[in-house]
């Protein structure tokens, strides 16, 4: 168990042995998962959790890395369908979901059918809002 001299902290391990990720985390009672995604639904809360991108099975990021992050609501599941026809329309048959790019920094192309990827989450936002 290491420490960071003069700071409450440990050492956070990754919950998954495919990634290289560490985190140091605030020591507290909540450990097992400090994640504020984790926390807030026992208060009554709904969770939405947004990325412009596929990072299922990612090995880069911290969700299911080094914290479970299983809220309700998210852009995942839209982001990797795109991956994936894109993934199929390139011809990138051994590519990882979470590798497929929509744009690059000398091709960018903020849009996906001629809608803002930020558009997608600011209307799924929208509807859970409408609805709660």
């Amino acid at each position: 168990d290491q420490k960071l001299p003069g700071v409450d902290t440990y050492l956070r391990k990754p919950i998954s042995d495919k990634t290289p990720l560490k985190a140091w985390c605030p020591r507290s009672d909540l450990e097992t998962s400090p994640f504020l995604f984790n926390l807030v639904p026992e208060l009554g809360y709904l969770t939405f959790f947004g990325e412009e991108f596929c990072f299922s099975k990612s090995p880069y990021v911290i969700q299911a890395n080094l914290f479970k992050l299983n809220p309700p609501y998210g852009m995942n599941s839209l982001f990797c369908q795109l991956s994936k026809a894109l993934k199929d329309q390139t011809n990138q048959a051994g590519a990882q979901l979470f590798g497929i790019e929509h744009d690059t920094s000398t091709n960018p192309q903020p849009c996906v059918d001629g809608r803002s990827r930020q558009q997608f989450a600011f209307e799924y936002i929208r509807g859970i809002w409408n609805t709660y």
